[in-house]
Formats: C-alpha cells, sequence, structure tokens
C-alpha cells in the first residue's frame, strides 16, 4: 500500500520545479543587484514614473532628465495592459499542451482521450464524481493559484492596517506560483511519450522566459532587494505547500488504485 506519507521533496515534480525555480532565484538576484532607487508609476493613462526626484517618460522609452536609469523595458506596456494573460493564464499553457498533444499522439485508446472525455462530462455535469487525471492536477493547480490570491489580499488588508510602506514583490511571488504549476506538469509528461513530452517542456520554457525577464526588470525597478527577498520566501512556501498537496494527492490516488487492484483479484 501507498505509504501515504505525503514528502513533498519524494514527488516527481519537486526536481522540475526546483530546478525552474532555482535558475528563476539567479535571474531576480541579478535583477535585484542592477537596482538604484524604486520607481513609482504616476496614476494615470501615460506611462510616466517618478523615483525621488527624478521623473521619467516611457513614450518614447527614453529617461527626460539625468538619474538613476528609467523603468523603460521593452514590453512594459504589453505586461501592464495584458497582466491578466501573462500572470494568470500563462502558467496553464503547459497544462493545455499536455492535454492536446496527449489526445492527438495516444489516439482514441490513450489515457488522453479518456480525460478529455471525462473533462466533457465533468464540465457539462459538475456532479461528475469521475474525472480525468488531467482535470484533477487543473483541479490543483486553480486551488494552488486562489491560494496566492488568499495571500495578496491577507497582504493588502494586513499592509492598510498596520500603515506599512513595506511590499514584498508579489510579481516575484505569483510567478514562483505560475512556474510551480508548470514545471509540475512537465514532471507529468516526462512519463508520456517523448513527442508529448517535448513539447510541453517547450510550453513551460517559453513561460519561464516571460516571467523570468519581466522580474528581472520587476526587481530593478520597482522593488527594492529587501522586497524581493520577501516575496521570494513567500513564493517558496507557497511551493512547499503545492507540492505537499500534490504529494498528498498522488499517494490517495495509488491507495485507491491499489485497494481497486486488491477487489478484483478477492
Amino acid at each position: 500500500m501507498a505509504s501515504g506519507t505525503g514528502q513533498w521533496w519524494q514527488h516527481p515534480a519537486a526536481t522540475w520545479v526546483g530546478g525552474a525555480i532555482a535558475c528563476y532565484g539567479v535571474v531576480i538576484a541579478v535583477g535585484a543587484c542592477q537596482y538604484e532607487g524604486k520607481w513609482h508609476r504616476i496614476p494615470g493613462h501615460g506611462w510616466d514614473f517618478v523615483s525621488g526626484k527624478h521623473f521619467s517618460s516611457c513614450y518614447n522609452e527614453q529617461p527626460i532628465d539625468e538619474g538613476p536609469s528609467a523603468p523603460c523595458y521593452f514590453g512594459l506596456r504589453n505586461e501592464v495592459q495584458h497582466i491578466f494573460c501573462w500572470v494568470c493564464l500563462l502558467p496553464f499553457a503547459p497544462w493545455l499542451v499536455a492535454l492536446v498533444a496527449g489526445f492527438l499522439v495516444e489516439g482514441q485508446h490513450g489515457c488522453y482521450r479518456a480525460d478529455l472525455h471525462l473533462g466533457s462530462i465533468f464540465i457539462l455535469s459538475l456532479g461528475s464524481a469521475t474525472v480525468g487525471h488531467s482535470m484533477r492536477r487543473l483541479a490543483d493547480y486553480l486551488l494552488f493559484f486562489f491560494g496566492f490570491y488568499a495571500f495578496y489580499g491577507a497582504k493588502i488588508v494586513g499592509r492598510a492596517e498596520l500603515e506599512c510602506s513595506f511590499d514584498s514583490s508579489d510579481h516575484v511571488t505569483v510567478s514562483m506560483v505560475g512556474l510551480a504549476i508548470a514545471f509540475a506538469e512537465v514532471s507529468v509528461a516526462y512519463q508520456s511519450p517523448r513527442i508529448v513530452f517535448a513539447i510541453t517542456a517547450l510550453a513551460a520554457g517559453v513561460v519561464w522566459v516571460c516571467k523570468a525577464y519581466f522580474s528581472f526588470y520587476t526587481c530593478s525597478y520597482f522593488h527594492t532587494p529587501a522586497e524581493v527577498s520577501a516575496g521570494s520566501a513567500a513564493g517558496l512556501v507557497l511551493t512547499g505547500l503545492f507540492l505537499k498537496r500534490l504529494a498528498t494527492s498522488r499517494d490517495a490516488a495509488q491507495s485507491l488504485n491499489e485497494g481497486a487492484e486488491y477487489s478484483q483479484l478477492k
């Protein structure tokens, strides 16, 4: 029988997630080393920023006066305008890619086809007790992502109550959450046909590059090194809880499978 210990460091996803976050940590550490002063966006529809006595407009991607380097990096406007896409939806791309690729590669008798079929049942009938493995993983991913927003809401309330100016980097925290979701799916695809694994890993790689790129500039311009460290610590805690959840789910699934096999032998 499964041990049921739920030790997260023994879960296959721990290696993939840990490696991705370790490389990401190097990027944000380098970004934090570039920090010269904290920039704040001036409210309004423009792209104007202020840091102490220094003002910068990113309309032409050039600072107006001398001082600390201005936060006018490529993609700044795109990130702000499409924050929901980059932050909320992009980390789920590997899951969707793995599901579709597995469906196409393994055919009618593959497990991914069963997942799609059961997923359709789940969508049409929310009371269905049986869903495919992919849908269960999606539920775990969504639970993890909503856990971040619960943390974010608690942080906002706490800052307001304490009137604290310290702002731990939510961008770093949510990036770690997204990387954990993306590379947990890579660990699952590793057991699939090579083409499915390759496509899923490529999608996760795109997620990593996007997260690392934007986080580098976030750590350089919009958060102090201490705030980056606090955001990293929160991300690591949430990632540990996520891996613990995956390990517990795996133990439960193994127990159910072994119980079913035992019943068939009786």
